[in-house]
């Protein structure tokens, strides 16, 4: 990760940042790991209390998820031919 090269103003405010691609990927990325988690904790913290709307209930497992995409990719496929 490079250093970050600050924008100030005159009294030597941060008014922004350049960023090289590869840091700003790197802080998207972790950003993103981030809300994942805090997704899961929350999804969690409000199953284990009972607080979940009944289409919240309706998770399917990720396996099942993929397949049921893989088949309408397919579908699809199959319609555009």
């Amino acid at each position: 990760m490079n250093a970050p090269q600050y924008i100030t103003d005159a009294q030597g405010k941060a008014l922004g940042v350049f960023l090289d691609i590869d840091t700003y990927q790197e802080m998207v990325e972790a950003l993103e790991d981030a809300a994942d988690r805090n997704f899961a904790l929350d999804y969690s913290a409000r199953k284990a209390a009972g607080q979940l709307t009944p289409d919240e209930l309706d998770v399917i497992p990720l396996d099942q998820a993929i397949a049921e995409s893989e088949a309408v990719w397919a579908e699809r496929e199959q319609q555009a031919a």
